[in-house]
């Protein structure tokens, strides 16, 4: 089924966690689209309590509100995108992506799989992997960092790689520069920048995978020329005015 093409707004949906300092989750998406001139729409997975620096909790929402929330959007928006960053577990994010295929075959699902606070806070430790790989069919990209994927992947990245994109970031840990490795049609391709050390900005994978999520909705962009474009713009916004929200490294 095709949605595209009705008339309605064209927007990039990211569906995620409510962070109210406004570094991370659905605000920091929202803030990454309107900057790379797209509309943003955004669903809420649960409310946390947190600030820039310390992560206290979080109450998560039901897959009911959830839909609910998607069913008013979509009567209004056009998302050819959609991001999903922290969620419950792998049973709800199976849902949600069912959720959006059922919206359209079309659509290009990227999923952040957020694992562990900056703060340390630890939202996940088991998975269901048959049900997890049932998942990794259906989404565009997988944008775990090196831990996340050691994590969710813990047999190696073989099955992962013959079902969907797989974006390891930061995966060369004592590089110079920072090191992302691309897995798209069979081979693994290289992005390296510039590693900025001393002050890093509270929620940056929010940030990268809500920029690819943008620049992929771009009808002429590669997935390959999304990721280095997003990474680029990562990097720029970790050396933005340290004014905004984030924490100095010790």
């Amino acid at each position: 089924m095709s949605i595209f093409n009705t008339g309605k707004i064209e927007a990039v949906l990211s569906i995620a966690g409510y962070d109210p300092s406004g570094g991370a989750g659905v605000l920091a998406d929202i803030k990454t689209f309107e900057s790379l001139g797209k509309h943003g729409c955004a669903i809420c997975t649960c409310i946390t309590f947190q600030n820039d620096i310390a992560f206290h909790g979080l109450n998560w929402l039901e897959f009911e509100t959830i839909k609910n929330q998607f069913n008013s959007l979509s009567t209004r928006f056009e998302f050819k995108t959609a991001k999903i960053g922290l969620i419950k577990n792998i049973q709800m994010l199976n849902e949600c992506i069912e959720m959006l295929k059922d919206y359209s075959s079309e659509i290009k699902i990227i999923w952040d799989p957020i694992l562990k606070a900056s703060a340390g806070f630890e939202f996940h430790e088991k998975f269901d992997a048959k049900l997890l790989y049932e998942s990794l069919k259906k989404i565009y990209l997988v944008t775990p960092n090196l831990e996340e994927s050691k994590q969710l992947f813990p047999n190696g990245l073989d099955d992962a790689i013959a079902i969907t994109n797989l974006l390891i970031k930061d995966c060369e840990v004592t590089e110079p520069n920072a090191v992302d490795n691309l897995f798209e049609d069979g081979h693994w391709h290289t992005i390296s920048e510039k590693r900025i050390t001393g002050f890093e900005k509270h929620g940056s994978g929010c940030v990268l995978s809500a920029a690819i999520s943008a620049y992929v909705s771009n009808e002429n962009t590669s997935l390959m020329q999304a990721c280095k474009e997003a990474k680029l713009y990562t990097l720029n916004f970790l050396k933005s005015s340290p004014q905004r929200v984030g924490f100095h490294k010790n």
